[in-house]
């Protein structure tokens, strides 16, 4: 029975996070905390079977269900907690991002507009994913969230039907809030079109930290600027 709990909670730890990490669909999405309260639920039933095989003295049940609850805690608490951010970057599991096209021609000679279809159902699942509940839920807070996208449409980023791997609910308040990370956005869209950066070097700025791959561009962009 011990070791039927023990591949439970590993496969618990496992699917949450690489479950969410594999965010296809939008459909079922679950939320954080649902993920939260059924492996904190399968920790609870550890942590007793841990004191029980001490007071036991099986050493290798007890050295089973310390490591099993270890993993859980780790890796299976859910995606709200998979994570170390505060809604400045996007989490690379939760939202690894998506390419519309490398071709610079076809980035610069049509308008955002014309890929940007989110529907309020993505956005919706794009919360859920980073157990976010509502417009102002977690670190939303009264400033609110901008659904965005990780690899933005500016420099070739996608928004495929049906899928939220490219969106993130990104905060509005504070130093690197959205209004920060569209300004950038606009600064290399302008450098990528005008030949001065390449699309693979203008998308890797948003695969990795932008905070800091945008800062030379943060330096000499206008302060508003459109998305």
């Amino acid at each position: 029975m011990t070791r039927i709990f023990a591949a439970l909670a590993l496969a618990c730890a496992l699917s949450s996070h690489a479950w969410a990490g594999a965010v296809v669909s939008i459909h079922d999405v679950p939320s954080g905390l649902e993920w939260g309260i059924v492996c904190g639920a399968v920790i609870g039933v550890f942590l007793l079977l841990v004191v029980a095989s001490v007071r036991s003295g099986r050493e290798s049940t007890r050295g089973l269900c310390a490591l099993a609850a270890l993993t859980v805690m780790v890796f299976g608490i859910g995606p709200a907690l998979a994570l170390d951010s505060d809604g400045t970057r996007p989490d690379p599991v939760l939202t690894p991002g998506a390419v519309r096209t490398a071709d610079r021609h076809a980035i610069c000679a049509h308008a955002t507009r014309e890929f940007r279809h989110v529907t309020v159902t993505e956005k919706v699942a794009a919360r859920r994913a980073y157990g976010i509940m509502g417009e102002h839920g977690g670190w939303c807070g009264a400033g609110g969230c901008e659904i965005d996208h990780r690899i933005p449409l500016t420099v070739g980023g996608g928004n495929p039907r049906g899928s939220i791997a490219n969106l993130w609910p990104q905060r509005a308040d504070g130093p690197f809030g959205f209004h920060v990370k569209d300004r950038c956005e606009a600064s290399v869209g302008r450098a990528l079109c005008a030949g001065r950066i390449s699309v693979e070097d203008a998308q890797a700025i948003f695969r990795g930290d932008w905070t800091v791959g945008c800062a030379p561009y943060l330096a000499r962009a206008p302060r508003r600027a459109a998305k």
